[in-house]
């Protein structure tokens, strides 16, 4: 994360707060919390984004999806909507290496 934007790690940090809710709620393992958190928390995450960093529009909601596409819908819209994923995960990249976004001081 060394190069992240400060908009992925925002999109993390949110992401390990919504697994600190889920292991207090009760439901353990990473499967399970990431499956749970695509259907409870991936518009709360995408809020929270937009809020801290309101020019992010629609890659708040790409945001959101980091780290969840393993589960059952991450899966699906891989199958379904592959060119859509691809261009999800060209987003993803971007901000992760810190060309898209918003830079860090140092």
């Amino acid at each position: 994360m060394q190069n992240a934007s400060q908009e992925y790690i925002a999109a993390t940090l949110l992401h390990e707060i919504a697994h600190g809710i889920l292991t207090y709620e009760k439901i353990d393992g990473s499967s399970a919390q990431h499956n749970e958190m695509f259907k409870k928390y991936r518009t709360e995450v995408a809020a929270g984004l937009k809020e801290m960093f309101p020019g992010i529009k629609d890659y708040a909601d790409v945001l959101a999806y980091e780290g969840l596409d393993g589960t059952i819908w991450g899966s699906a819209l891989k199958t379904v909507f592959p060119t859509s994923w691809n261009a999800m995960v060209v987003i993803m990249e971007a901000y992760r290496n810190g060309s898209k976004g918003t830079k860090c001081s140092k």
